[in-house]
């Protein structure tokens, strides 16, 4: 059942402000919401929801979370005072005008989402359009300066034509400027070899080449053109190097036309092929890790595998074989839950290397986990031996980190020890992790449960150790405690009395409801005890004023307050039962007892859980 919260409120003419507590919430958790006419907080495990007395401009309004609660802060429509902050009338008209309100709400939350979503997509088109804009006026200006590049590079090609004298008449092969040698002795028609000119300078570099001239030939002797060129289409089949027409033998071949050339040079030999030489690689011994060097410690192990595992080498996964990939495999198989696979795979892990020192670690941790506690002491003493060997060899750096993990052992062993009752060797583990980490206040505490633990039961040290963990949140922990103190036979009344009370608040709080029922009665008849009235009867002594009863409540503030205390409390586990009638005469038994002596606070509170009560009543009914 939710628990409404607190809440104030103060008003003026123009906004109305109110105040909702919710403790021990983080400012993140609350799900706030408001229309014009209903407020709702929701806090697991509280929860607000109220129909305000006239509406509020909600676009005006707002809410602020903090540590302690929320704050409204809200506007009103019309300016006055309204003297109450709830709405009154009938019910049904009420819930008619919360549904309208919240309808609307949602309808203005809607509407306001999808024109924050067309603004979106409106501004996205925009911002690509611009980039668009942007990559095509960069695209323009790219090809201006390619265009203006290649004007330049082109007129600065005319000079270089027109100052090397190749800007006259010539003719293009391949798209670039061939130069023909005059002919000489030619038998061909002028009309064929009109097309055939001289261009430029015959002594250019570019002329040098296999097929051209060299630098000393005289051109006037160096072709002679009989007749080759009587068909235009016998120039397509000559041959072309490099972008220069060469001519080839059939071209020129004897009694066609006959050309003088000057003698080329003997060209260079070719390389003698050389004989291949084997190169013979270290076969590896290990195929399936990478060549490097420093491998004797992965030798040493995979030859150690192989000896003992020759007939299933070839059919374990490569994760099977290394003490390192089963360690990550245990490490994921842990947090999982697995702890059984856990431990399958460090012990596989150490069976293939017995140094792997946080294996043994985790796996004492799986073994604490399913309950195993010798084997996780047997595990933890090998981690701490190996540690110790492994602290007098390690540098500076390493020490830090070794420290950290025998701290850590030593807490799970004591752990385990404690499980198994061996308390005294528990106590000296927890006092030798301390001297790792002397600031730890947890090992502190355990190191202080245990102290307690070795020394002869008592009742006041019990309780004072029950109410500490209590206070850090360890109500099971706090439970256990009251319940040995009720198990000792010497014990006086108020500590029995008080034992009960709070072991009644922990199963309030760990939802034993039964069980806080059957406490709180219990306690409830060691406070009425001398005084005549029974449990059963106490709500009609209190509703007639019985004096032995009234009179030990005037005059002891402290047991008006532990009989309030024991009837709010079994108020509130018969409302988790949904036992509302003895939840109401349990609240109302202790707002009397308040009113006797005129506590109007603790009136107050009691009256707003009765409020809760008669309210969860009615819904019930409806």
């Amino acid at each position: 059942m939710p628990i409404s919260p607190d809440y104030s409120w103060e008003e003026t003419e123009e906004t109305i402000t109110v105040r909702v507590l919710i403790p021990g919430i983080c400012r993140q958790k609350p799900d706030v919401f408001f229309s014009a006419a209903v407020l709702k907080v929701n806090a697991s495990p509280y929860f607000l929801l109220l129909d305000l007395f006239k509406d509020v401009d909600e676009k005006k309004s707002s809410a602020i979370k903090d540590d302690k609660g929320v704050s409204f802060k809200l506007v009103k429509r019309k300016s006055e005072l309204w003297g109450r902050v709830a709405a009154e009338g009938e019910k049904g008209a009420v819930l008619e005008r919360r549904k309208a309100s919240i309808d609307q709400t949602l309808r203005r939350l809607e509407e306001a989402r999808e024109a924050r979503k067309s603004r979106k997509e409106v501004l996205e088109k925009e911002a690509s359009q611009k980039q668009f804009d942007l990559e095509r006026q960069k695209r323009s200006q790219i090809e201006s300066e390619k265009e203006l590049e290649l004007a330049e590079e082109r007129s600065k090609l005319l000079q270089w034509q027109t100052n090397e004298g190749l800007s006259g008449p010539g003719r293009k092969h391949n798209n670039r400027l061939t130069t023909v040698p005059e002919a000489v002795g030619s038998d061909c028609d002028e009309d064929e070899d009109e097309g055939i000119e001289e261009i430029g300078n015959k002594h250019h570099e570019a002329y040098y080449g296999r097929g051209q001239w060299g630098e000393t030939s005289n051109p006037q002797t160096e072709f002679v053109d009989d007749g080759c060129c009587e068909e235009e289409s016998q120039s397509d089949d000559r041959q072309v190097q490099e972008g220069y027409e060469v001519w080839s033998d059939e071209e020129l071949s004897e009694g066609e036309c006959n050309v003088a050339r000057e003698p080329v040079g003997p060209l260079t030999s070719m390389r003698e092929p050389l004989e291949p030489v084997p190169i013979q690689f270290t076969k590896l011994e290990t195929p399936h890790l990478p060549a490097r060097e420093h491998r004797e410690e992965e030798l040493k192990l995979y030859k150690k595998y192989a000896q003992s595992n020759s007939e299933l080498a070839d059919e374990v996964d490569l994760g099977e074989r290394m003490p390192a990939f089963l360690k990550d495999k245990g490490d994921s198989l842990f947090q999982q839950g697995n702890f059984k696979g856990a431990v399958n795979a460090y012990s596989r892990a150490i069976d293939l290397d017995e140094r792997q020192t946080m294996c043994f670690a985790n796996r004492a941790a799986c073994y604490l986990k399913m309950g195993e506690q010798r084997s996780c002491i047997a595990d933890c003493t090998k981690a701490l031996g190996q540690l110790e060997a492994s602290a007098k060899e390690a540098n500076p750096g390493q020490s830090e980190k070794l420290s950290k993990t025998t701290c850590r052992v030593l807490c799970r062993r004591a752990t385990a020890r404690c499980e198994v009752d061996d308390l005294e060797e528990a106590a000296s583990d927890f006092k030798e992790a301390l001297k790792y980490d002397p600031d730890n206040d947890e090992i502190q505490d355990n190191l202080a449960e245990v102290t307690v633990a070795l020394q002869p039961p008592d009742a006041p040290v019990l309780m004072q150790r029950a109410s500490a963990r209590f206070k850090k949140g360890d109500h099971a922990g706090a439970r256990e405690a009251y319940s040995t103190v009720l198990r000792m036979k010497a014990i006086d009344k108020s500590c029995k009395q008080e034992a009960l009370a709070n072991r009644a608040l922990c199963h309030l709080v760990l939802e034993q409801f039964e069980k806080a029922v059957l406490d709180c009665g219990n306690a409830i008849e060691l406070a009425l005890n001398g005084t005549g009235v029974t449990l059963g009867g106490l709500h009609d002594c209190v509703k007639s004023g019985i004096p032995e009863v009234m009179d030990k409540v005037r005059g002891a503030e402290s047991y008006r307050g532990v009989l309030s205390r024991l009837l709010c409390r079994r108020g509130a586990a018969l409302g988790h039962l949904k036992e509302y009638g003895g939840a109401l005469c349990d609240y109302e038994s202790a707002m009397k007892l308040h009113e006797v002596c005129g506590d109007t606070k603790r009136v107050a509170l009691i009256e707003a859980d009765i409020e809760k009560i008669r309210n969860v009543m009615v819904q019930g009914s409806n």
